[in-house]
C-alpha cells in the first residue's frame, strides 16, 4: 500500500501543478494490479479488501479557473485495480499448495499473469514494491543456496520482467509492431527490423525498510496489507529467513546491514564489469547480419592481453547473446569459448591436430552456448583474429511455429496475438489468403534440393542463390526460417531473406529480429 500511496501523491501533485503552471504537465496515469494466487481459501476477499482501498486513494475534486471564462473541475478518482487470479489449471487442478514446486511455479505464473495485464493496458512499466528487508532475504537465500556470483547483487533495482520469454509486446518486443501485414516486409532492398519495447520492471523502494514504509502507511491513515502467510515460519524457505531476520538471530557477519553491503558491492562489480564490457565492446567493432543471423568482430592482441576474465565473459556472453537461440546464457557454458577468443587469459592444453601459437586460439572451430564458433587471421593483421558466430545446426529437437488457416478469417489481425517468437531468434507473423497452414522451421537440405529442381520458378531460384551466396554461404544457409505449406512439404518463403518461391501476394509475413542490448 506505501507504493500505491506515493503513486497516488505523485499524481495529485502532477494535477495541481498543471493546474498552476503554463507549461504542459503530464500527469501520470497509474493501474493496480493485484494477484491472487487462489491458494488459499480466503484470497478472493482478501484481494477485493485491497481493492476497496486502492480505490480510495487520491480521491480528491480539485477546482481552479481557466480565465477568463470558466470554471474547471479536476476529479482525480482512486487507483483503477485489476485483481488477477493465477490460473493452476495445467497442473491437474491441483491444489497450489500442495505442489512440491509451489514457489518457482508460482512465481511464473505471477510474471506471466502480470506480462499478459500489462500488454492488454499497453503498460510498459511495472512498479513494484520490494524493500531493502526483501533484498535481504534474498541475497541470504542465495548464500543458503551456494550462490558466489553476481546473483549475491540480489534484487535490481531496474530489470526486463522474467518468465515472459516468447510473449510478443512483453518480452523484449511490441515497440515495432504495426495493425497490418505487409507482403514484401523482408525485400532485399529494406533493413530488417529490430524489435524494441517490452515491459520493465521498476523497483523504486528498494533503499527503503519496512518499517519506514509501514510508519508512511501509518502517518497518512492508510492500511498496511500484508499476506498472513508470511508469518508462518515453516510454510517456506524465506518465511525461515525472515523470521530469522527481523529477530536478529543472525550472526553478524550474515546480518541484514552485511547482507545489503554484500548486495550493494556486488551491484558496484556488475556496473564496473558492464561498463568495461561496453568500452571494449566497441574496439571489436561487431557486424551483426540480421538476415543469416551471424555475427562477425575482431580480436587484437591489444585487446586479449588487457581484458578481465571476468569481463572477457561477459563480452562474450553479450556477442553470444545476440545471434545464440538460448534465451539466458551462463558464462560457465562460454568458459571454453573464452579460452579460444581471448588465449592470453588463460591459456589453454594444446591437443593434437590444433594450432601452436600461444597469442591464437588451439581451436579454430567448435561450438558453445547453440552456436558455431568459426576464427581465421585476419588478411591484413595476421597477429589480429576475425571470429564468426552463426546458430550451431541442431541435431535433435527442431523449432516449428505453425499458423492455421482460422486465426485469420478476418483482415483485422489483433496486434499481438499473431507473433511468435521463432527459434529465440526471430519474431515473425504470417498467414495465406488460401487458408494454408503454415509452418515454420529450419531450412533443411532436402528441401533445398527440391526448390532448386522446381523448373517453374527458374527466375526466383537466380536470386536465391544469390541471396545465398552474400548471406548464408556454407551450412549458414540450413540455420535459416522457412515458410512451409505443412500438408505439402513445399518451401513457400525464406522471410528473413525476402524470398518467396511465387511472385504472388497470397502470402503475407512480418518479421523482426530479437530485441539486441
Amino acid at each position: 500500500m506505501a507504493l500505491a500511496f506515493l503513486c497516488s501523491r505523485m499524481r495529485e501533485k502532477a494535477v495541481n501543478m498543471r493546474r498552476t503552471s503554463q507549461d504542459d504537465i503530464v500527469v501520470p496515469k497509474f493501474r493496480a494490479f493485484i494477484i491472487d494466487h487462489c491458494a488459499r481459501e480466503c484470497s478472493d476477499e482478501e484481494t477485493k479488501v485491497v481493492r476497496r482501498h486502492l480505490r480510495t486513494l487520491g480521491k480528491a475534486f480539485n477546482w481552479y479557473y481557466i480565465e477568463p471564462i470558466a470554471k474547471a473541475c479536476i476529479y482525480i478518482p482512486g487507483i483503477p485495480t485489476t485483481i488477477i487470479k493465477l490460473n493452476w489449471q495445467l497442473h491437474d487442478n491441483q491444489s497450489p499448495g500442495s505442489l512440491p514446486n509451489f514457489e518457482s511455479l508460482a512465481r511464473r505464473l505471477r510474471y506471466r499473469a502480470l506480462g499478459t495485464a500489462s500488454r492488454c493496458f499497453r503498460i510498459n512499466s511495472l512498479l513494484l514494491a520490494h524493500h531493502n528487508n526483501d533484498q535481504a532475504e534474498t541475497v541470504l537465500l542465495r548464500l543458503a543456496g551456494g550462490y558466489t556470483g553476481t546473483g549475491l547483487a540480489g534484487i535490481q533495482a531496474e530489470a526486463a520482467i522474467p518468465e515472459c520469454a516468447g510473449m510478443y509486446g512483453v518480452h523484449a518486443s511490441g515497440g515495432l509492431a504495426s495493425s497490418s501485414l505487409r507482403p514484401n516486409e523482408g525485400d532485399e532492398d529494406k533493413d530488417m527490423r529490430v524489435a524494441t519495447g517490452g515491459v520493465e520492471l521498476v523497483r523504486p523502494l528498494m533503499q527503503f525498510n519496512k518499517v519506514s514504509l509501514v510508519e508512511l502507511c501509518r502517518n497518512n491513515g492508510v492500511p498496511w496489507v500484508e499476506d498472513a502467510t508470511n508469518h508462518i515460519v515453516t510454510l517456506t524457505a524465506r518465511n525461515a529467513i525472515r523470521n530469522l531476520l527481523k529477530n536478529k538471530r543472525l550472526p553478524r557477519a550474515i546480518s541484514k546491514p552485511a547482507l545489503l553491503t554484500l548486495a550493494n558491492a556486488k551491484g558496484e562489480d556488475i556496473e564496473r564489469t558492464n561498463r568495461s564490457t561496453a568500452d571494449v565492446l566497441k574496439r571489436m567493432t561487431p557486424f551483426l547480419d540480421h538476415r543469416a543471423g551471424t555475427l562477425t568482430f575482431g580480436v587484437s592482441d591489444s585487446i586479449s592481453d588487457v581484458l578481465s576474465q571476468n569481463v572477457a565473459l561477459s563480452l562474450l556472453k553479450r556477442l553470444a547473446s545476440w545471434v545464440s537461440p538460448q534465451d539466458n546464457i551462463s558464462k560457465a557454458q562460454l568458459a571454453s569459448a573464452c579460452k579460444q577468443v581471448f588465449p592470453g587469459i588463460s591459456t589453454p592444453t594444446v591437443e593434437e591436430g590444433t594450432t601452436q601459437d600461444p597469442k591464437g586460439p588451439s581451436k579454430r572451430k567448435f561450438t558453445a552456448a547453440d552456436l558455431l564458433w568459426q576464427g581465421r587471421t585476419s588478411e591484413d593483421d595476421h597477429t589480429n583474429w576475425i571470429w564468426q558466430l552463426s546458430r550451431q545446426r541442431p541435431s535433435k529437437s527442431f523449432p516449428v511455429c505453425e499458423w492455421s488457416a482460422e486465426l485469420f478469417l478476418t483482415t483485422k489481425i489483433p496486434l499481438y496475438w499473431t507473433w511468435q517468437l521463432f527459434d529465440g531468434r526471430y519474431w515473425i507473423r504470417a498467414r495465406h489468403k488460401e487458408e494454408k497452414i503454415l509452418s515454420l522451421q529450419l531450412l533443411r537440405e532436402e528441401t533445398l534440393k527440391d526448390i532448386r529442381r522446381d523448373t517453374t520458378i527458374k527466375p526466383q531460384l537466380h536470386m536465391l542463390e544469390q541471396l545465398l551466396h552474400k548471406h548464408a554461404p556454407g551450412s549458414i544457409r540450413f540455420t535459416l526460417p522457412a515458410l512451409v505449406d505443412k500438408e505439402t512439404g513445399q518451401v513457400l518463403a525464406l522471410p528473413t531473406l525476402g524470398w518467396r518461391a511465387d511472385h504472388g501476394n497470397a502470402l503475407e509475413w512480418e518479421i523482426q529480429y530479437k530485441q539486441v542490448i
